[in-house]
């Protein structure tokens, strides 16, 4: 339960730290942004065990089957994942995620986007919503998430930039 008083004192990152996570990652090719992405997390950021944990596996380039809808995803009865998606997911199927879930309404994806990306399934749906709780913004928490998900560069369409700036630059 230490990760609620964690997040209770201000969010689970340094905002400092993920701050430069995002800004790192520009030119990153698409097969490594969710690795690197979830490097950087496990680094800026406390998520609780199950969470962290995922987030080290992706990591290290072992995703453990997190980009294998036959596996069992350790996420699949998460609490987040209960919750967001109304029901106890049957596999990590990006089709039957999306659906399920309603993605859309989340706001931080394209279908054609989510069904192409290369990175774990569940873990970005509860990072985002983790973040979003903790009063990290709606759109750093969409980014995170676009790139923790590997989204490709080319099937943003519809989506604000997966590597954009955070900060706009003034003249």
């Amino acid at each position: 339960m230490w990760w609620v008083l964690a997040s209770m004192a201000g969010g689970p990152c340094d905002s400092a730290a993920l701050s430069v996570v995002l800004g790192a990652l520009e030119s990153v090719p698409d097969e490594r942004v969710a690795e690197l992405t979830a490097s950087d997390l496990a680094d800026a950021c406390t998520f609780e065990p199950p969470v962290q944990d995922a987030l080290l596996q992706v990591a290290a380039g072992d995703p453990s089957g997190a980009r294998d809808p036959r596996s069992l995803d350790p996420l699949l009865d998460h609490p987040t994942v209960r919750e967001l998606c109304g029901v106890t997911l049957a596999s990590t199927d990006r089709a039957d995620v999306w659906s399920t879930c309603e993605l859309a309404r989340m706001g931080a994806f394209t279908e054609q986007g989510w069904r192409e990306a290369q990175g774990p399934v569940l873990l970005p749906l509860v990072v985002h919503e983790v973040l979003v709780a903790s009063g990290t913004s709606r759109d750093t928490a969409q980014i995170v998430v676009r790139r923790l998900a590997g989204i490709p560069r080319e099937a943003r369409g519809g989506v604000v930039n997966v590597f954009e700036p955070l900060f706009p630059t003034f003249p």
